[in-house]
């Protein structure tokens, strides 16, 4: 969206003047010039039309009048006495200023929210849930900005693309966690399969049947305190569970 504007129009003496109006978003207004016809050559016309509208500078001539207004999306932002016929394309470009200037306003607003998750995500060294919800959580608003077109698609873009890298960032986190946890599963259920075939051991020897369960009644005592994944406490479940059935078919004979 251009952020430049040029109309011919009237002053308050009713003369024929060039108006050229610009908009500052960081500030929220708007800057008026007005160039007399008689300096409005066919040549500066042509260079404010083509190149002062789309942002690159042109000189102006001595005897310029500036006025400076806030933007307003219900009220004209043309000075008193300042007319033009082409009021439509003033309150077209209004109404997109308004959503430049809103756009500019959360996109600042973010990017600074953005900038401290990026701070506090850079500085860990493991895995965090809660920097994960705070990221997630960040995302879900800018989302809703984007689905009320609050966003220039430019800062919802830019916005999304360091959200994702952050998001990356505590994947690998998340998976080098991951892979701790598994290695540290793995290597306690190796020693409580170990524990298991000792048992089994006593229990095909048949002496002290008694002393023996108690034994299992111990290890499954500390079996929901030891930090397994889902698969290996499964596994060591089925284990126990094993141990138990050939404790009692020993006892019985069946």
């Amino acid at each position: 969206m251009k952020t430049n504007l040029v109309v011919w129009g009237t002053n308050a003496q009713n003369e024929k003047v060039l108006i050229l109006m610009e908009l500052l978003a960081d500030d929220n207004k708007v800057v008026i010039k007005t160039i007399p016809e008689n300096l409005v050559s066919d040549e500066l016309e042509k260079k404010l039309m083509d190149e002062w509208r789309i942002g690159s500078h042109v000189d102006l001539p001595d005897g310029v009048t500036t006025f400076e207004n806030e933007l307003s999306v219900s009220e004209t932002i043309l000075p008193e006495g300042l007319k033009t016929d082409r009021t439509e394309i003033i309150q077209r470009a209004q109404t997109q200023w308004h959503f430049i200037v809103l756009s500019g306003k959360l996109n600042k607003l973010y990017q600074s929210e953005l900038a401290e998750l990026q701070e506090n995500i850079n500085k860990l060294q493991n895995y965090s849930q809660d920097s994960w919800d705070e990221l997630k959580n960040f995302w879900q608003k800018v989302q809703e900005q984007v689905r009320d077109k609050n966003l220039f698609s430019e800062h919802a873009n830019a916005l999304r693309e360091s959200t994702n890298n952050l998001f990356s960032k505590l994947k690998d986190l998340k998976t080098s966690l991951e892979e701790e946890v598994q290695k540290a599963s793995s290597e306690i259920l190796e020693q409580f399969k170990a524990s298991i075939k000792e048992v089994e051991q006593k229990i095909n020897e048949g002496n002290r049947l008694q002393s023996v369960f108690d034994e299992l009644k111990q290890i499954q005592s500390t079996f929901r305190d030891l930090k397994f994944v889902k698969e290996h406490r499964t596994e060591a479940w089925e284990q126990l569970d094993n141990a138990f059935k050939a404790l009692k078919e020993k006892k019985t004979g069946n």
